[in-house]
């Protein structure tokens, strides 16, 4: 907002901003960034417009082309690679258990971090997930859908062991709050490098699940 969008759209009347003011924004940016960067930057833009419009301060949303950009190649592990990963990932107990839980479970890396002991239940091996963290901000899962997840006797097993007292957080910091993205990009770049494997994050650890079942 403040770097961008304001910074060029900060004189302009909403009701004069239309598809030629989103043109002229595009071919600045397109300069300096990425496609994929740019549209963020309009699908924020687009939101904000919704509002005023929602809010009678505007008679009609401007339409927004988005650019189209390449999606980003799938970073597949095999069956052996996984395990390889969890393997290395022991020498950081903590860390280990978070990326055993997203290549069996299918949860969002937010939904992992909101994760709370009540919505886990070891004795019937299941989770529910009720919470996700958004930009640092708990929130509904993605869809707004609360749903439940059968756990493995192993990942169970596992859980049991990472019990902890720090508070109702299942993964947290040493003084029970919220872990961070950031916090969490470094652990999973640590047990990748050991390893010798290729760059993909937790987002792709959900994928790779999903692969795997197949």
């Amino acid at each position: 907002m403040k770097h961008h969008l304001v910074s060029f759209f900060g004189t302009t009347k909403l009701d004069k901003m239309g598809a030629r003011e989103l043109e002229h924004y595009k071919a600045k940016k397109l300069s300096t960034h990425a496609r994929k960067t740019i549209s963020n930057h309009l699908s924020v833009l687009h939101k904000l417009l919704h509002t005023a419009s929602e809010w009678g301060l505007i008679e009609q949303v401007p339409k927004v082309r988005w650019l189209p950009f390449p999606k980003p190649e799938f970073r597949f592990l095999d069956f052996e690679a996984a395990e390889r990963l969890l393997t290395v990932s022991k020498v950081e107990a903590t860390w280990h258990v978070m990326i055993l839980l997203a290549l069996r479970t299918w949860l969002h890396q937010g939904e992992l971090l909101a994760l709370r002991w009540r919505d886990v239940d070891l004795t019937q091996g299941k989770l529910v997930v009720r919470r996700s963290v958004t930009r640092g901000h708990l929130g509904t899962p993605k869809n707004g859908r609360i749903r439940e997840v059968l756990l493995s006797s192993a990942v169970v097993k596992v859980l049991k062991g990472h019990r902890h007292l720090r508070g109702e957080l299942v993964f947290c910091q040493e003084d029970g709050s919220l872990l961070t993205k950031g916090l969490c990009k470094w652990p999973l770049r640590r047990a990748r490098r050991r390893v010798g494997l290729g760059r993909f994050g937790w987002h792709d650890l959900r994928h790779i699940f999903a692969s795997h079942l197949a």
